[in-house]
């Protein structure tokens, strides 16, 4: 049974500014890259990837690439794990979000950004690329880089592994659970600027053996 171990991208420009960026096309900081190699030297001494897979957005190739360098593997590109799009939010600060009108922290995954997304047309995609993934891998472990939903002041860099059997569709069914919980992801632990792990049972139901979740932040 292999395992996707999914990261977020190092710190990226629009991380540092606080800002939903306008265009894919954002770079890592220093400080990002410096997050990824060691999420690089991390992963290389749990892991033994077949291959690394990534969002489009630039921030995300980045990282990917520093992983993959580090792993001496290949990247590949998927289209469907680009980030949320959050429409006429694009440039303006993370705290727009809070002050738009419309928006419900405890219905955020049905909330659209004017012009953007629902994170569950997002889970919908997003999901489906991991059963690709999941399928091609044949039973080894993949890296993917990704994004994460901006909801609150998160920092970057974030890190889980999610073990898939062949053929099961484990990473879409993952997403549908997510979406039919619908309006609240789980509640995080830890302080900034440390790595720090949880490990949850799976329900009887899930064909998960387990997930474990960990996280590591060094910015905001």
């Amino acid at each position: 049974m292999g395992r996707l171990v999914l990261i977020r991208h190092g710190e990226s420009e629009g991380n540092r500014d606080r800002v939903f960026t306008r265009t894919p096309e954002v770079p890592l900081t220093e400080a990002g890259r410096a997050q990824v190699r060691r999420a690089a030297e991390w992963i290389a001494a749990r892991y033994r990837p077949l291959g690394v897979v990534s969002s489009p957005f630039l921030r995300a190739r980045q990282t990917a690439t520093v992983l993959a360098e580090w792993l001496a593997l290949a990247v590949h590109v998927e289209e469907d794990l680009r980030e949320q799009s959050y429409g006429e939010l694009a440039g303006q600060p993370y705290a727009a979000l809070r002050d738009a009108s419309d928006y419900d922290p405890e219905r955020y995954w049905l909330w659209r950004p004017p012009g953007g997304e629902t994170l569950v047309e997002v889970a919908a995609r997003a999901g489906q690329a991991l059963d690709r993934v999941a399928a091609g891998a044949r039973g080894n472990d993949v890296v993917v880089v990704s994004h994460e939903p901006r909801r609150r002041d998160d920092g970057p860099l974030a890190a889980r592994d999610r073990r898939v059997a062949d053929g099961q569709g484990g990473a879409q069914r993952g997403a549908r659970r997510g979406r039919a919980r619908g309006r609240r992801l789980p509640r995080r632990h830890g302080h900034r600027g440390r790595l720090v792990s949880r490990t949850r049972s799976p329900s009887p139901n899930s064909g998960a053996s387990r997930r474990r979740w960990l996280r590591c932040s060094s910015s905001e």
